[in-house]
């Protein structure tokens, strides 16, 4: 009596030549997974950046970023400041996360940056207080997320 007849052959819809088979929901599945990890790095490399050059009358604000909406320019002599705005998000429990706002002020309205940790938020507004004090001819600042989003200081 036989118990095992001989194997059929594998699924239709694979290679059987070469040293190993493929399917093909392997493969999509793979392909995939490279695209989500593209795009969460892209999502992840959200930066957004402050030119003000010399002999330019206005400054840029460059917004980098998927799906974002690229910035603007503000007159150079419209600014007349910064100070940091501070927001909490909650976590499970008592646990809360605190952030650091940027925020220039320019003649008439204020300008929202890039929500940061606390220290690069102050580090910001510093430098834009000390362009704005000293008449410095040119300034360059960059702020970009925390690659995770949970490394920005937890409060109790």
């Amino acid at each position: 009596m036989v118990y095992r007849g001989p194997r059929e052959a594998g699924p239709g819809a694979t290679v059987t030549h070469g040293p190993c088979p493929l399917r093909p929901g392997r493969v999509l599945l793979a392909v995939g997974g490279l695209v989500l990890g593209a795009l969460l790095f892209g999502l992840l490399r959200h930066h957004v950046t402050v030119d003000c050059r010399a002999g330019e009358a206005t400054c840029t604000v460059a917004d980098h970023g998927l799906g974002r909406d690229g910035g603007g320019r503000f007159e150079r002599r419209a600014l007349r400041g910064a100070r940091v705005l501070q927001e909490f998000t909650y976590g499970k429990g008592k646990s809360k996360t605190e952030w650091g706002v940027p925020v220039l002020l320019l003649e008439g309205r204020e300008l929202r940056l890039l929500r940061v940790t606390p220290r690069a938020a102050r580090e910001a507004a510093e430098r834009v207080r000390a362009f704005v004090a000293s008449g410095e001819p040119t300034l360059h600042l960059e702020l970009r997320e925390p690659f995770w989003r949970g490394r920005a200081k937890n409060v109790s």
